[in-house]
């Protein structure tokens, strides 16, 4: 344990009362020769001689979130849970036959550009070639709408 002299207490007092950070102190006190301590022994000695505070602490304030914000938090969840109970199996091999029947059937596509889409927008591609569009309607539980799903990974799960 490290002895404080009188001179020293002093030497803190008036730095600390300067305004001066505990890490300067604590350098200037060792470059002084008075005592060679750390940040945290000048920030305990400090409150041992009963310095008063730097600034006072704030209450914690708490943040109330507005409706909207609940909202968007209570639709991400039911999503979540959602996505969760649905589990898709994909197919391991489509045929040429198969990938036009897929376009050509039961929707007719919006032909969204890449940067056209949005989160809620399905992803399933037209065209074999660049540039490729999109479906473009609204997703289900993913990327693509129900019809996209049901056509890429089965209906029946």
């Amino acid at each position: 344990m490290t002895e404080w002299s009188d001179e020293a207490r002093e030497r803190l007092t008036e730095l600390y009362g300067e305004g001066r950070s505990a890490s300067v102190i604590a350098d200037l006190l060792g470059r002084e020769g008075l005592i060679s301590v750390s940040r945290n022994a000048i920030i305990g000695k400090a409150h041992r001689l009963s310095l008063p505070p730097r600034r006072e602490r704030k209450p914690a304030v708490m943040v109330r979130k507005t409706r909207e914000e609940k909202q968007q938090r209570q639709n991400f969840l039911r999503r979540q849970k959602r996505a969760e109970q649905h589990t898709f199996k994909p197919k391991t091999h489509m045929d040429h036959d198969t990938r036009l029947k897929l376009r050509c059937e039961a929707i007719e596509p919006k032909h969204l550009t890449i940067y056209d889409l949005t989160d809620d927008t399905c992803r399933f591609p037209y065209g074999d070639d660049p540039p490729f569009t999109y479906c473009g309607h609204r997703t289900a539980n993913g990327s693509y709408c129900l019809v996209h799903a049901a056509r890429c990974f089965g209906s029946n799960g």
